[in-house]
């Protein structure tokens, strides 16, 4: 494919067998530069090497110089490029492969610049400056920030909800070590909201897998953890945040409460205003809407390669209680394994299962407000998978140990003649699995889900 003009271009590849069965499925995105935008990085960039110059503080001295290094050659490189059209295949190979430099090098540089101006708009000198926005803002470790809020936080909201925000902490290209943030009571003409109904997290970010891969994943990191800390250390070419949450108690009159968040780092300090208004009703303490997030703890568990406990379910079944959202440990992962299932085969020939393990997991989830609950542990008939060949059994007359194709090689053996949940153990199963529900107050709220993406199969 030849492409001759800029501009973000997709080829999209398909290799089919017979049938119109997919073999393979991939793409090329590449990302033609153009005049255009080379000409908006250097007016960007020559409107801040000005305002560089009008700062005039010592340490902006370096930075000056490579905004001004920068100008130069993108002023040259714009003369080049100038007469892209007419250039054979090898120079227009090579400018674009200068262009690529051009881009990656304002990249760092735009951070720079929104330093810059956040230091410029700084009323006394700092050695940073904090910049607050909303909860859904994606911060990128070297990348402005877009502060929606100019003149103090502002949040709504009702009795027992949640607000949060994140507060993005600008180095003026200086570490800094143990920033900390503290909060003030919230203060209002009814009332107080005491500070401690105000916490705070670090935000971390992830390596992104499909960094360079796709043109819509630009960012090799992304911010995805939030993570207990009572300090940051920030680099002093990398921003760093914090995410805060904001609880209105029940019953809290309605109006304007007012607190201040203070941000302290190398001696100075930061005061940050918010208002939070109240709307005067509550929340009910469990959603009215049935739902079931589906916490995949069998995948957790997976990545992490530990047991998912029910101290770890404990811990993330309060988080989610926070926004109302269901969080049982309802997934096959989990409970429908040999360490938190056990099955025996009776005299008789039946089978019997022990959930007792399953308790602490149902109780939690009971205990945060849990109203939907997943019986078949997963987005589809579990027995598909976790009744399997190897999985033991206990024989309960002599204590030995089997397996399930020891005992039904006719459903689970290395052939079988017959589907697995066609087994009387998966009847028995059911059955017993009512029951339990039934005991511990979830039948009411439970689903059976058979089927999740339906294929010829």
């Amino acid at each position: 494919v030849e492409v001759t003009s800029a501009g973000v271009w997709s080829v999209s590849i398909w290799f089919y067998l017979p049938g119109n069965k997919v073999l393979y499925r991939g793409g090329i995105v590449s990302n033609i530069p153009s005049a255009e935008s080379l000409a908006m990085i250097l007016e960007s960039a020559r409107a801040t090497h000005g305002m560089l110059q009008g700062i005039g503080q010592e340490r902006m001295h370096p930075v000056t110089q490579r905004f001004a290094a920068f100008v130069t050659d993108a002023a040259g490189f714009q003369k080049d490029f100038a007469g892209y059209a007419d250039a054979d295949q090898n120079t227009w190979s090579l400018l674009l492969a200068r262009f690529r430099t051009i881009q990656n090098q304002w990249k760092t540089l735009a951070f720079d610049a929104f330093r810059a101006r956040e230091m410029a708009n700084c009323h006394e000198s700092r050695d940073f400056a904090v910049v607050a926005t909303g909860p859904a803002s994606k911060l990128y470790r070297r990348e402005a920030v877009d502060g929606i809020w100019k003149d103090g936080i502002r949040v709504s909201a009702a009795g027992r909800e949640y607000e949060s925000f994140q507060l993005a902490v600008i180095p003026f290209w200086k570490k800094l070590e143990r920033v900390t943030v503290s909060f003030s009571d919230f203060i209002g003409e009814k009332g107080t909201i005491a500070s401690t109904n105000v916490s705070s997290t670090r935000v971390e970010w992830v390596r992104n897998v499909l960094y360079n891969r796709l043109a819509e994943q630009p960012h090799e990191f992304e911010p995805d953890m939030l993570l207990p800390a009572s300090e940051l250390t920030v680099p002093e070419d990398e921003l760093g945040a914090f995410w805060v949450d904001v609880y209105c108690p029940a019953e809290t009159p309605a109006g304007d409460y007012r607190g201040t968040i203070r941000v302290q780092a190398a001696g100075q300090e930061v005061l940050v205003p918010v208002v939070l208004h109240a709307y005067g009703f509550d929340l009910p303490q469990t959603c009215s809407l049935r739902n079931n997030h589906w916490s995949s703890a069998g995948a957790q568990a997976a990545f992490w390669n530990k047991d998912y406990t029910p101290e770890i379910h404990e811990k993330q079944a309060r988080v989610a209680a926070r926004y109302r959202i269901t969080y049982f440990a309802d997934n096959a992962w989990v409970l429908n394994r040999p360490g938190n299932l056990s099955v025996w085969r009776e005299p008789d020939g039946r089978y019997t299962f022990d959930f007792s393990k399953w308790v602490p997991y149902v109780r939690t989830g009971l205990k945060y407000g849990g109203n939907w609950y997943s019986a078949s542990g997963s987005c589809n008939t579990a027995a598909v998978w976790w009744i399997h060949a190897g999985f033991p059994v206990t024989e309960r007359s002599s204590g030995k140990r089997l397996t399930l194709g020891d005992c039904m090689p006719e459903f689970f053996g290395a052939n079988p003649a017959k589907e697995r949940w066609e087994s009387p153990l998966y009847r028995d199963y059911l059955a017993q699995l009512e029951s339990f529900l039934r005991e511990q107050g979830l039948l009411g709220m439970s689903y059976y889900e058979m089927f999740d993406e339906a294929g010829h199969d």
